[in-house]
């Protein structure tokens, strides 16, 4: 491995914190003043994102043939089956572009999703850069961590759809059907079951690690440290919840607000990454530690002072079937939250630790909140996702079982045991299926 400059040093953080950005805010992301609230505004900022890393990727690679010869400075893409793949997915979407009845359509996107070849080669863009960065073990979780934490937003307000507390007077059936953040019943069922095989898959590595570990302790420091990331992520939850209550309340003759949803979602996903980041120490570098609550708390004072009733700015009164008026008290709510996990950890004066009660404990909140996402998955009554989730599931377990059979000689017939009975479920649940309805 070759020395690096500081400018690649740089540009290597700089490309982690902008895809763990990317994939925590745009889950979440709509824009209530554009005409279509979702896909589209979701595309424009994820272009954005992706196209500012490519930016960054490409000074990281200017600077590193300046300190290196040219053969050892090209990205190491391997050459495989999903590498070819990829060229000619790429290729196959610059072809019907250029033989496309209307190429800048095609190219752009229409006005309704905007998911044409620019979008779809952004995708594939995104997924390079982090796969070329991607070099430790270590990064490889915080992508997994990050995905987890992009679906807790419209996961919880599916509940709040569901159960008729959202702020915002949506058009159509949220209730019955939710579409949370997305807008589309199908969409936020689709994303969900892509999340649910990576918590699954978090939980069971933490069991095994807890399993595995020989750190026996199980005293106040790992408790910390759970209530820490538990304060945090209560606080996240509570500034994106204000910032949508307050869209529901406060009207306003300009476009003033534009910032307020995404400036909570930029906060709360600092925080996220502040999780993600446990080393090093808040006691050893308080400062560091303090960037989230700092960024949140900018976020609330200029939100309080800019929401002040005037002419310009009204504040809708609270009725029974509208809730909101509270929206202040859930902002500083999450602010105190994120203070007192910043400021515990240097009061109590002890190093935060990850033992095995904490690795246990985290690894069956995992499963928890798997099963939390199927829940608003039931809620969007969407059946196409249903089945594609179920399938996703079953491979997922099968390959679980496979693996374990294949490492684990001890557990080798109990895993054969369960691969016989999850199939034969499967075969039974399909013979069902085919005999009440042919």
């Amino acid at each position: 491995m070759h020395p690096q400059s500081k400018i690649t040093e740089w540009c290597e953080r700089a490309l982690e914190y902008g895809w763990l950005l990317c994939i925590g805010i745009i889950p979440s992301y709509f824009n209530l003043l554009s005409a279509r609230h979702f896909e589209p505004d979701k595309a424009v900022l994820f272009r954005a994102f992706v196209t500012v890393l490519c930016a960054i990727a490409a000074i990281y690679w200017i600077e590193q043939r300046r300190h290196t010869n040219a053969t050892s400075a090209t990205f190491s893409i391997q050459r495989s089956f999903l590498s070819y793949s990829i060229v000619a997915y790429c290729a196959i979407f610059l072809f019907a572009t250029v033989t496309s009845i209307v190429p800048g359509i095609s190219f752009w996107g229409s006005y309704q999703r905007l998911q044409g070849t620019y979008t779809n080669l952004s995708y594939v863009a995104l997924a390079l850069i982090i796969v070329v960065h991607t070099r430790t073990v270590a990064q490889l979780w915080r992508v997994v961590g990050m995905v987890l934490f992009s679906a807790l937003v419209p996961t919880l307000y599916g509940f709040v759809q569901h159960y008729e507390s959202d702020p915002l007077p949506w058009k159509g059936d949220v209730i019955t059907r939710v579409a949370s953040t997305m807008g589309n019943s199908i969409f936020i069922a689709a994303f969900l079951i892509l999340t649910v095989p990576y918590a699954i898959a978090y939980g069971l590595s933490l069991l095994r690690s807890a399993q595995q570990s020989s750190n026996e302790q199980a005293d106040a420091p790992s408790l910390h440290s759970l209530l820490v990331d538990a304060l945090t992520i209560g606080a996240a939850v509570a500034i994106v919840f204000s910032a949508i209550q307050f869209s529901g309340v406060v009207r306003s003759i300009d476009l003033r607000f534009w910032w307020v949803y995404p400036g909570a979602l930029l906060s709360t996903t600092i925080a996220y990454i502040s999780i993600l980041f446990r080393q090093p120490l808040p006691i050893a570098r308080p400062l560091r530690s303090m960037i989230p609550a700092l960024c949140a708390t900018v976020y609330a004072v200029a939100l309080l002072i800019n929401a002040q009733p005037s002419d310009e700015v009204k504040i809708l009164p609270p009725t029974d079937g509208r809730f909101g008026a509270n929206w202040s008290l859930w902002l500083l709510t999450g602010i105190v939250m994120l203070w007192v996990a910043v400021v515990l950890p240097i009061f109590q004066k002890t190093q935060p630790t990850t033992d095995k009660r904490y690795t246990r404990i985290v690894g069956w909140l995992s499963f928890v909140y798997a099963a939390t996402s199927l829940v608003t998955i039931f809620f969007t009554q969407s059946r196409g996702p249903w089945i594609g989730g179920a399938v996703g599931i079953v491979f997922f377990v099968t390959v679980l079982l496979l693996d374990i059979r294949r490492r684990n000689g001890r557990s080798a017939r109990l895993a054969t045991r369960l691969f016989v009975a999850q199939w034969s479920m499967v075969g039974l649940l399909l013979g069902f299926l085919l005999l009440f309805n042919f």
